[in-house]
């Protein structure tokens, strides 16, 4: 059997469709399982044992390059099962027109109904289990019912890790900040349209784990060009900040400067992410880091579908809001996050 998983869109959405793979494996351990995603994700999952082969299908190639690149791999890899778990329609397509007998999967807007017939039809909207739930849920046309928690699917190897740590100092000294061993790591940025906790309570919970666990950490604060608008209220939090020997252990950090590898390396030395909800941080949770996430109360967004899946092996710890309005992340108080930190950190 030879099996190939699409899901070519957000790097979170990616990480909790890798629980699929050993769910497979374990049923039909012969089975060669590919996935098809974008090159945001790919750099993720490249080493990754379980996976035969890599398709990058990204949304922005020209329709017919997507068409040529997605006929190629069906037609040298000969696939029997493919599954639609995520992104667009045109993989399922190909699948259709490779006559592939099982071709399973999502079945939520239109391509779902007209090309696959092995379909499960879910409402995820209505958020009755987790993402990863949903996802392995899908099995269940080939006979798999799984809902352990697998092993993490992420790692580095050492070189890899050597290299990071390189970077990340020499980050530091470019910054003419204060490396040390023990670190966390600060994501305020996310995409989407997600609510966020303020920007600038981000900086504010440094400075109250500085309060209660004086000159022990540094902390990066990690970033993409694509999340300046989340660093506006922070950076102007951090110019308030007196104690100096602080500021000289605070980094800004460019994820996307040296690539995802080299970012992943980053947060497998982390003693805690502290993040909203968004592909670091599922990152940091699958590399077996400890993990606080920050969620929205709208039901889509919320904790119950987007919560750290590995959450019962590490020590992973969410908070939102209880109540939904205009602005009910700025009720999350810093001092309620410094203690889920307390929890984790002893």
């Amino acid at each position: 059997m030879k099996v190939v998983l699409q899901r070519n869109d957000a790097l979170g959405d990616l990480l909790l469709t890798l629980p699929m793979i050993p769910a497979i494996k374990k049923k039909y351990p012969d089975t060669t399982v590919s996935l098809i995603v974008s090159s945001r994700s790919y750099e993720a999952i490249k080493h990754n044992p379980l996976i035969e082969s890599i398709l990058l299908l990204d949304p922005k190639t020209k329709f017919w390059e997507k068409f040529i690149l997605c006929w190629n791999f069906f037609r040298e890899n000969k696939f029997t099962h493919y599954f639609y778990v995520g992104g667009e329609w045109l993989p399922s397509f190909i699948a259709l027109l490779f006559f592939i007998k099982f071709r399973g999967g999502l079945i939520s807007k239109w391509h779902g109904f007209f090309f696959l017939n092995q379909g499960l039809r879910q409402k995820r909207s209505q958020v009755k289990m987790h993402e990863a739930e949903y996802n392995l849920e899908l099995l269940n046309k080939l006979g798999i019912i799984e809902n352990e928690t697998s092993a993490s699917l992420l790692s580095l190897n050492d070189i890899e890790k050597r290299l990071s740590r390189k970077n990340l100092e020499k980050t530091f000294s470019e910054q003419e900040k204060i490396f040390s061993e023990k670190y966390i790591v600060i994501h305020p940025g996310m995409t989407g349209h997600t609510l966020n906790w303020p920007s600038e309570n981000y900086m504010k919970l440094i400075s109250e784990i500085e309060i209660n666990y004086p000159a022990r950490f540094s902390f990066i604060v990690s970033f993409t060009p694509s999340d300046n608008r989340y660093l506006i209220g922070l950076e102007e939090e951090f110019e308030k900040i007196k104690d100096v020997n602080l500021k000289k252990r605070i980094c800004f950090f460019d994820g996307s400067k040296n690539g995802l590898r080299d970012y992943m390396g980053v947060l497998n030395s982390a003693t805690l992410f502290v993040g909203p909800s968004t592909g670091p941080l599922h990152l940091a949770n699958l590399l077996g880091k400890s993990v606080i996430g920050i969620y929205s109360p709208i039901k889509a967004q919320s904790s119950k579908r987007w919560r750290p899946w590995f959450g019962e092996q590490n020590n992973c710890r969410v908070i939102s809001p209880e109540v939904e309005s205009s602005d009910c992340m700025s009720t999350i108080e810093v001092t309620a996050v410094v203690k889920l930190v307390k929890e984790i950190i002893l």
